[in-house]
């Protein structure tokens, strides 16, 4: 069973690599979670719902989907932290240190052609049809060049674009904290402490924010957009990832308790549904009992192997594997669904659509709309700009 060396300033010191680590390093796309990001984009979607029914069972029916919708984001971030957090500890793992650089390199060409592209497109647009002009729009877009719309808003506009801060703030902090340990000359500081440092993130977190909920009694951009808000979700999955690459073992052991773990994770979701979010504190409750809901879905699925079992001969269905491919295309499905395609049935299509199937066909044709919108965007802007990357800065695991 191979170890870590034994330097003192290791950040791998004394942690012991089994076998099943090393194997995991090979694994190049885990299809649960191409799977789980195809979960999380549609409840976005289905919370950026194109029409509400104006009352009876219709209206409340709509009104579960778009709170539970909204549960896609916190989904995302805890994908996000276990998938930046494996890279990052699969680079550790492999070479003792972390090329901070080539990490945000990689990170920026896989985000930012898509990004940059949305924005011009939306700066446009709201020169074209909003009747904005140069100055208005110059002043509503520029945070989002610089990733500080979590703060700065716009929040009418674009308001999706927030979650993207929080990642692109996350990305920053990840690999500074691990580059930080990996370097660190202080003895004490060592991977072992890596745990208790992201409990004390992802507590810090929870505490800020019942702190501004208790201080202001009610929902407010500040307390739901900002960084220091939501980024606990990421660090959560971060954790996640530490105990599935450096304790596979021990996280093997959970799979005796897959049926509990993955209980309590619904039980956790169904609370953004029955509990309502009728101040700042009950709203804070709820957060983060969804990123931990989503979370233990997550290790469930981790557990499972494709093509073993119910679970994950469903994972194998024609039905799972659409979900992937949507899934896959996650990012530039979220991208450019709020602004462009969302509106366009909103306001063209819907008017041709018979009032009672208005709900049904108008969020089909919308979410069949967003998933081909975004595929063809990604096939036109991100994927020639992988390609480069690979072979300009090609990953180091």
């Amino acid at each position: 069973m191979p170890t870590a060396a034994a330097d003192p300033n290791d950040l791998t010191k004394n942690i012991s690599l089994p076998s099943e680590t090393l194997k995991r390093e090979k694994i190049q796309r885990l299809p649960q979670l191409d799977f789980l990001r195809g979960v999380a984009i549609l409840l976005v979607l289905l919370s950026h719902q194109v029409y509400q029914p104006p009352s009876g069972a219709m209206k409340q029916f709509a009104e579960v989907l778009h709170v539970f919708g909204q549960t896609g984001v916190d989904l995302f971030f805890v994908l996000s932290g276990f998938l930046v957090g494996s890279l990052l500890l699969s680079e550790i793992l492999k070479t003792k240190d972390l090329r901070i650089g080539n990490f945000l390199i990689r990170r920026g060409m896989k985000i930012w052609p898509g990004y940059y592209v949305f924005i011009a497109v939306a700066f446009v647009h709201r020169l074209w049809h909003h009747e904005d002009t140069l100055r208005s729009a110059t002043a509503r877009m520029w945070p989002l060049v610089f990733n500080l719309q979590n703060y700065l808003g716009p929040f009418d506009v674009v308001g999706h674009c927030w979650s993207l801060a929080v990642e692109e703030h996350f990305y920053l902090i990840l690999p500074l904290l691990f580059a930080f340990l990996c370097r660190a000359k202080i003895r004490r500081i060592s991977f072992e402490s890596m745990p208790k440092i992201l409990i004390g993130i992802i507590l810090t977190c929870i505490a800020l924010r019942f702190v501004v909920a208790w201080n202001i009694g009610q929902l407010n951009p500040w307390l739901k957009f900002t960084t220091h808000s939501r980024m606990d979700a990421l660090f959560l999955g971060v954790l996640v990832a530490y105990f599935y690459k450096m304790q596979p073992n021990w996280f093997a052991t959970l799979k005796r308790h897959n049926t509990a773990i993955v209980c309590v994770g619904m039980l956790l979701l169904s609370l953004r549904i029955f509990t309502p979010e009728s101040n700042a504190m009950m709203w804070s409750v709820n957060v983060v009992a969804t990123y931990l809901g989503h979370a233990l879905c997550l290790v469930y699925l981790l557990q499972v192997e494709p093509g073993v079992g119910l679970v994950g001969n469903l994972l194998r269905s024609n039905l799972c594997k659409l979900l992937c491919f949507v899934g896959l295309y996650s990012y530039s499905i979220y991208l450019w669904h709020f602004e462009f395609v969302g509106p366009f049935v909103m306001y063209r299509l819907l008017q041709f659509i018979p009032d009672p199937f208005k709900f049904f066909l108008g969020m089909f044709v919308y979410i069949v709309g967003a998933i081909i919108f975004g595929v063809i965007a990604a096939k036109l802007i991100e994927q020639p700009m992988l390609r480069i990357r690979e072979r300009v800065f090609p990953s180091t695991i």
